[in-house]
């Protein structure tokens, strides 16, 4: 099922393990996977991810390191509202770190759950794109398909 785009589309995993959401990968692919969900799951996610195609951000619980940096970024990934981008260095400033811009910009590289934490929302303070894990090109379909403009992008402090 694409869900995102049309043309290659996003394909989106959902990995479970033992009963607990272990990952969300996504590729360019028109497929969509739920691998090891515990079928009283499918519902819920499929609901979610329908609900993302839609334009809706839903807020589903993960599983986060508490008191941790790493943790403090992913939370406030969480924040970041659909349309909208911010810099490394906003998050960085946003957990009270203002001068670990390349922290945050590994921890997203290690995001274990892309859309539900959308780090793809953030940028270069140059207002660039920077990298995205799964694939570049998949960051820049995400961030039209959520509306942010090019222009946006340019003006990300």
């Amino acid at each position: 099922m694409v869900i995102i785009g049309a043309k290659p589309g996003i394909r989106v995993t959902v990995q479970f393990k033992a009963g607990s959401l272990v990952r969300i990968s996504l590729f360019s692919s028109p497929d969509f996977s739920l691998e090891g969900c515990p079928q009283e799951e499918i519902e819920t996610y499929k609901a979610w991810l329908q609900a993302y195609a839609q334009g809706q951000d839903i807020l589903l619980p993960v599983s986060l390191p508490k008191n941790t940096f790493q943790g403090n970024v992913l939370r406030f990934l969480q924040t970041i509202p659909r349309g909208s981008v911010c810099s490394y260095k906003d998050v960085a400033k946003g957990v009270g770190s203002p001068r670990a811009a390349r922290a945050v910009g590994n921890i997203c590289r290690g995001n274990p759950f892309p859309l539900l934490i959308p780090c793809h929302r953030v940028i270069r303070s140059d207002g660039e794109m920077g990298q995205y894990t799964p694939d570049p090109s998949i960051k820049r379909q995400l961030l039209y398909f959520e509306g942010v403009t090019s222009s946006k992008v340019g003006t990300a402090s």
